[in-house]
Parts: structure tokens; C-alpha cells; sequence
């Protein structure tokens, strides 16, 4: 009877150990996730739009992006999320200002470490992040940029 159940405890836990390792222990390509060159990169406009330099910063660790900054100055070097949160950029009185929506698209791309699902509309804006009404199509392309450089061999 003793060797029964040594036998029978012995089979459970191989049983739940070759479960744990086919579910939870698969590896970055199994679960088909982006892996990234770990590091800080940086994109900056060739030349200003509507009188704004865009810049942005991306941030990996661990094979993933951990954080993502995109900003714009103007022609004194003023930062357009500062002047956002200072109430001296306004786009609108009703909604999150720009700063706001700046931190929600790249919270997006943290969150799904790709820019899979935000699509654009004809005007270049995305209904893929709830309260964003900025155009996003250089957002999209400094990520993709980003993106490049830490997936660069």
C-alpha cells in the first residue's frame, strides 16, 4: 500500500509539473511577444510643425518597453506638455489636454508593447485610446522609429 501511494504522489507531481511548465513557463516567442534591445532611444523632427519640435523617448528594460515620452518644444524651448498642465496650451476646454493624451497613447503602446490596434482615421486621428483627440500619425511613426532602433541587430 505504501508503494501505492508513493507511486500514485510521485505521478501527481510529475503530472503537475509538466502542466506548470507547458502554461505559465513558455518562452518570449511562444507567447509571441515583442522582444527589445534593451536601452534609451530617441527620435527628434527634422523641423517644427505648427511651430512645435516633436521628440520622443523610449525606454527598455527586461526585453520591454518600460516607458515612452513624447514631447514637443517650441522656437524658446518650451515644453508642450508643461504648457499643457499650465493651462497655456488649451485645445479645447472640455477633455484631457494634450499633455493628458500624449501620456494616454504612450501608456497604449506600454500596455500592449506595440502599436497593434491604433489605426487612424482620414484625419489622423485614433479611436483606439478613449478621451485622445490629437493627431497621432507622428506619434505613430517616432514609435515605429523607436521601435526600430531597439529591434536593430
Amino acid at each position: 500500500m505504501r508503494a501505492n501511494k508513493k507511486y500514485l504522489f510521485t505521478a501527481a507531481a510529475v503530472t503537475v509539473l509538466s502542466l506548470a511548465s507547458l502554461t505559465g513557463c513558455g518562452n518570449k516567442a511562444e507567447k509571441n511577444e515583442p522582444s527589445f534591445k534593451d536601452g534609451t532611444y530617441t527620435k527628434v523632427a527634422a523641423e517644427a510643425e505648427n511651430g512645435f519640435t516633436y521628440e520622443m523617448t523610449m525606454k527598455v528594460a527586461d526585453g520591454k518597453i518600460t516607458e515612452i515620452n513624447w514631447d514637443a518644444t517650441d522656437e524658446n524651448g518650451n515644453s508642450k506638455k508643461k504648457l499643457a498642465m499650465d493651462g497655456e496650451y488649451v485645445m479645447t476646454e472640455n477633455g484631457p489636454n494634450w499633455a493628458e493624451q500624449s501620456e494616454a497613447l504612450a501608456q497604449y503602446v506600454i500596455d500592449h508593447q506595440s502599436l497593434d490596434g491604433l489605426t487612424t482615421t482620414e484625419d489622423g486621428k485614433t479611436d483606439a485610446v478613449s478621451g485622445v483627440s490629437i493627431k497621432v500619425n507622428s506619434f505613430i511613426e517616432f514609435v515605429e522609429d523607436c521601435m526600430g532602433q531597439a529591434s536593430a541587430k
